[in-house]
């Protein structure tokens, strides 16, 4: 981490995204499986702003290696790797809950260290426009698909 520019709130400091988390993986590639029916969230339950949907969730079967392996808590965040519209793909959300669902590979998981930012602010800097157009920059276009990596 490097030294705080002026500007910047006292006890701020400028770094990397890379240095905020713990954990980053793409979601659950399994489209059917065997082991316990688990809530496996796709891109039509989440929206940008935010909200998870309670209603009409998948049932995937998963075993228990990838139920741990790819189960989200409250306050990961959850980034739209890849969508039709490029508003859409490179966004995050802070998963608001329940524990224990998990995500599909058109997902990207962080989690946060403990302590380093609160989940919403994160997400909230990645819907600035500075943000947006560093993350639409660095996207990629296949076949009508807009890919974040």
């Amino acid at each position: 981490m490097s030294k705080p520019p002026m500007h910047l709130p006292r006890g701020w400091c400028v770094c990397r995204f890379g240095d905020l988390w713990a954990l980053s993986q793409n979601g659950c590639g399994v489209r059917r499986g065997s082991g316990t029916p688990t809530v496996v969230l796709r891109l039509a339950n989440a929206s940008i702003d935010g909200t998870v949907a309670s209603d009409n969730l998948r049932l995937i079967p998963l075993s228990d290696a990838d139920r741990r392996k790819y189960a989200l808590e409250p306050g990961d965040l959850l980034a739209f790797r890849v969508n039709g519209s490029p508003s859409i793909a490179g966004n995050v959300i802070s998963y608001p809950g329940p524990p224990g669902h998990t995500f599909c590979d058109h997902f990207i998981r962080f989690r946060l260290r403990p302590g380093s930012l609160v989940p919403a602010f994160v997400a909230r800097a990645f819907a600035t426009l500075t943000v947006r157009s560093q993350v639409t920059g660095r996207m990629v276009s296949t076949a009508g698909q807009h890919t974040v990596s």
